[in-house]
């Protein structure tokens, strides 16, 4: 776990406390831009000042701040949970927020989204339990998009509840080792929910990982029309990456973002590097457009841990199977804290 410990609700820290001292990394472009690469560090510490957080202390359980399908909606849920068997990307998991597990006494195990009773969030992924004397089966009645549901998972969202504007945005997680998992945490640009359509409404991936296609790194992108799921993306390497938490996380400004893996800066990119290139369209029709930056609006937080897909599992979107054709049993995805400053005084929480 990183240096920084948990904050208690109410419990002021100066700016040195908020700073999380990193380890050093390197970044690696899978897409080029022009005229951008690791950026230094700056030579004077932020002035930072806490906006929101969630520190997922308490007892095991769904947590407080989640809307889920059994609960009526209030104003303090922060969250709402996602439930579908249509996954984007190929991947292999029904979205749910209820039971996936349970112990052979026939008592719940786990949530698809829960806290874990030792102050983390978990999301896990699991395969789907046949029905015994003692307990339900946990396969979902509905068939996923590609026939009966391989795993069960959970994800969740701010949308319309809570945005974010510039600031400094992180969360402290700990990553799944097993084959074909795929945890993000990452956020939408808010003008989805007015009618402009993905990639135009912009993606910030602040983490993403793959055991299976990108075992020994995770990533951060940027997405925004005409990419169509490219985007934008560099690669860190944190030192004990299954076995540790660390803190990935964004600082956001006008024009510009910079990538961070427990508080060092491995790539920073500007409007300029971005809307600097054209890029070829969808279509086929063989024309370019420049790179739009929608990066400038409000947007929301996303948390998910998918299966499988085009980049959890084979190009296909199979999850990789064992030499006995056996699927692997998936992964928990765990998240200590997250966090939300403003910079120097920029940034603004949004609440609906």
């Amino acid at each position: 776990m990183s240096t920084a410990r948990k904050f208690r609700t109410g419990v002021a820290a100066s700016a040195a406390m908020l700073l999380i001292a990193g380890l050093a990394t390197t970044a690696s472009h899978a897409t080029p831009v022009s005229g951008h690469g690791v950026a230094p560090q700056a030579a004077t510490p932020p002035r930072l000042k806490l906006l929101w957080h969630e520190e997922y202390n308490g007892s095991k359980g769904i947590p407080s701040t989640v809307q889920t399908s059994l609960r009526n909606p209030r104003k303090s849920y922060v969250w709402t949970t996602t439930i579908t068997g249509s996954p984007d990307n190929k991947e292999r998991q029904y979205y749910t927020d209820g039971i996936v597990q349970y112990n052979d006494n026939g008592t719940i195990a786990h949530h698809a989204i829960e806290l874990d009773g030792a102050g983390h969030l978990a999301i896990n992924a699991v395969r789907p339990q046949a029905k015994t004397a003692k307990h339900p089966a946990t396969s979902p009645s509905d068939f996923c998009v590609y026939g009966r549901c391989e795993y069960l998972s959970g994800r969740m969202d701010t949308s319309g509840k809570l945005g974010f504007k510039y600031g400094q945005i992180e969360a402290n997680i700990k990553l799944p080792s097993g084959e074909g998992t795929w945890p993000a945490f990452w956020m939408l640009g808010a003008s989805l929910n007015t009618g402009l359509s993905w990639p135009n409404c912009g993606e910030i991936d602040m983490m993403e990982a793959s055991a299976s296609n990108r075992p020994a790194s995770i990533f951060g992108s940027l997405h925004s029309y005409p990419d169509d799921g490219y985007g934008v993306t560099s690669s860190a390497y944190p030192d004990h990456f299954y076995d540790k938490f660390h803190t990935y996380g964004i600082r956001w400004s006008k024009d510009k973002i910079d990538f961070m893996v427990d508080g060092t800066v491995y790539n920073s990119v500007t409007k300029a590097d971005v809307t600097s290139d054209e890029i070829p369209l969808s279509d086929g029709s063989g024309n370019y457009a420049h790179r739009q930056y929608p990066f400038n609006n409000e947007f929301f937080l996303v948390l998910n841990l998918a299966m499988g897909g085009t980049l959890g599992g084979d190009q296909d979107g199979q999850v990789t199977r064992d030499a006995n054709g056996k699927l692997p049993a998936g992964g928990t995805m765990l998240v200590d804290y997250i966090r939300y400053y403003s910079v120097n005084g920029q940034g603004t929480l949004i609440r609906h």
